[in-house]
């Protein structure tokens, strides 16, 4: 089983002994995103006997998504394209999150970009999120060298140690970024996201 197979089925497991009503964000760092759908898939099928559908929602508004999510409103429902929202789209998720809420979880698969868009521009739902939960081979897909090169340039980018990012995270003064997100992905601390 891949690092990305484990940790869908984690994230599954912990969402069927949450209340129903759960929105979760995963950032999806696994290069083989049509191998993380499946495996979504075939994880709430198995362990919470859900159908789970995908939702491209990079052109939809969030009257189109409420749409989208009422019929039916017990599924699990897996956003997808969010990368592609603009500040305005995220600013009225933000603004529309209670209207959003079903008997069904929400998840959202975020990019790095996305996941900074998000914290940026709808800090509610990013509030109402908590952490994200990094879905990726060995959570960067890059190996010990090529990771220890960019942290490397982010450090000096950022003039930065990695325990003082991560002190910034857990005192809540680390800026959002995708850099940052990134940052903590290769340090595999992706609990801290």
């Amino acid at each position: 089983m891949s690092n990305a197979t484990e940790t869908v089925f984690r994230v599954v497991r912990g969402l069927g002994v949450r209340d129903s009503r759960t929105w979760l964000g995963l950032i999806v760092a696994d290069p083989d995103f049509e191998g993380f759908l499946a495996d979504l898939e075939s994880e709430i099928s198995a362990q919470m006997d859900l159908p789970l559908r995908i939702v491209p929602a990079e052109r939809l508004d969030v009257h189109d998504l409420k749409r989208l999510l009422a019929e039916p409103d017990s599924d699990c429902i897996a956003l997808i394209g969010l990368e592609n929202w603009g500040s305005e789209q995220w600013q009225a998720l933000d603004v529309n999150r209670n209207a959003l809420d079903r008997p069904g979880p929400i998840l959202l698969c975020l990019t790095t970009d996305a996941a900074d868009a998000l914290a940026r521009f709808a800090p509610n739902v990013r509030s109402y999120l908590g952490s994200f939960h990094v879905i990726g081979l060995d959570q960067s897909g890059m190996d010990k060298e090529e990771v220890e090169r960019r942290l490397d340039s982010l450090r000096t980018l950022y003039g930065l140690t990695d325990q003082q990012v991560i002190e910034k995270v857990q005192d809540g003064t680390l800026p959002p970024g995708a850099h940052f997100v990134e940052w903590l992905i290769l340090l595999d601390r992706g609990d801290l996201v």
